[in-house]
């Protein structure tokens, strides 16, 4: 790839960026405590910028599609151990201490508004940060030593800080810390997950899995315990997080060691 098209895709990712950025910023103003008045927003929005990413992505990739293919898909997913078991953890962790009388089932609109979204979430993220962002800093990094793994780093990293913009719509800082530490964390492995699979299905599959179990509590829990804002609530989820990832990171070097240390190029 020539200096003038690498420049162009990192232009245009760049611009894509600002746009999700400008998106989560606009959702985060228009949250209320009325989810009809926003949910359907919610889910157009990212509907539309997951539309825009693919049809980028499909200009200015010739390997676009080794994006959706289905080699490799059996491999990716067992590479996800790390999210099965997280998405395990976070089920007990919902189910902990709840009683069927606790239970305040949200209703089937709902649960089918919060699927849609997490679908969507899922799909629009792993396109821009797993298959656009971690191929642009490929290319970056494409005459310097481990370009994967600093490419990796890279993309991961942007993908946990923006969710800082969470601060946007109330969360308190420590848990959007905490939060962006897990979420750095969860890059890592959807990162890994495309490297050694070679196709994004994989990583979307375990990425939207993650988030309708994370939004399993949201449908569930009653509303006085979703709002409890102590300072000590907001510390020992922000704690949960960070505790999280540290296996999270573990996982990440393990595989990273095992399956792409040795592996040239996408």
């Amino acid at each position: 790839m020539n200096l003038k098209v690498n420049k162009r895709i990192i232009l245009i990712t760049l611009l894509m960026l600002v746009f999700s950025i400008g998106f989560m910023i606009s959702w985060q103003l228009l949250l209320t405590d009325n989810l009809d008045t926003y949910s359907y927003i919610e889910v157009l929005g990212e509907f539309l910028s997951f539309c825009i990413a693919a049809i980028f992505a499909f200009f200015l990739f010739e390997k676009v599609h080794t994006f959706f293919r289905i080699k490799g898909i059996k491999k990716g997913l067992l590479i996800a151990f790390p999210i099965y078991i997280l998405i395990a953890a976070l089920l007990i962790k919902s189910l902990v201490g709840l009683s069927i009388s606790d239970i305040e089932y949200q209703g089937v609109d709902a649960t089918f508004r919060y699927i849609l979204f997490m679908i969507c979430v899922g799909l629009f993220e792993e396109l821009l940060f797993r298959g656009i962002l971690l191929n642009v800093f490929i290319k970056v990094f494409e005459n310097k030593e481990n370009k994967e793994l600093k490419a990796l780093m890279v993309s991961s990293l942007l993908f946990g800080m923006v969710h800082f913009l969470n601060i946007l719509g109330g969360q308190h800082y420590l848990v959007t810390i905490g939060q962006v530490i897990y979420t750095i964390s969860l890059g890592l492995i959807f990162g890994l997950i495309y490297l050694k699979s070679g196709n994004l299905i994989a990583a979307i599959i375990a990425h939207v899995m993650l988030n309708i179990v994370a939004m399993f509590t949201v449908l569930i829990y009653p509303t006085t315990q979703i709002a409890d804002v102590s300072f000590m609530s907001n510390l020992i989820n922000a704690l949960i997080s960070i505790g999280i990832s540290v296996p999270m990171y573990l996982s990440s070097y393990w595989i990273y060691k095992k399956y792409i240390s040795n592996h040239k190029g996408i």
